[in-house]
């Protein structure tokens, strides 16, 4: 049994949902006013800022047409890897760790008349 037939002063009238709705609606500009003035992503402040209409505009065609590439490339780069995929194989042999060549470490003993000479120079 749903809430609304067991507690009848659950039941809303219309009004009530399209009230919700406004209220909705109005959350979703704050929530995105703020993440325009908040954000580090070059060009939305000035989409929210009280400039000219003009500079909105272009603001606005600047970021649309920037996702519009990026996703153009990213289908571009997935048609491409569809087409031709990385193909990565992996040789396995037994070879002995023994026989595993190493780089050679040098070490050298540390130079205490150039550090001498170094402190003399400050």
């Amino acid at each position: 049994m749903n809430n609304y037939m067991a507690n009848s002063s659950a039941v809303k009238p219309v009004a009530a949902f399209e009230q919700e709705d406004e209220d909705d609606k109005y959350r979703v500009g704050e929530i995105f006013v703020g993440y325009c003035q908040n954000t580090s992503l070059h060009g939305w402040a000035y989409l929210v800022d009280k400039e000219g209409p003009l500079r909105k505009a272009f603001w606005a065609l600047t970021i649309v047409t920037s996702f519009c590439i990026c996703g153009y490339l990213v289908g571009q780069t997935a048609r491409d890897w569809a087409e031709e995929p990385v193909m990565t194989t992996v040789d396995s042999f037994t070879y002995p760790a023994e026989k595993v060549q190493y780089p050679t470490i040098t070490i050298c003993q540390p130079r205490t008349q150039n550090i001498t000479r170094l402190d003399q120079v400050r």
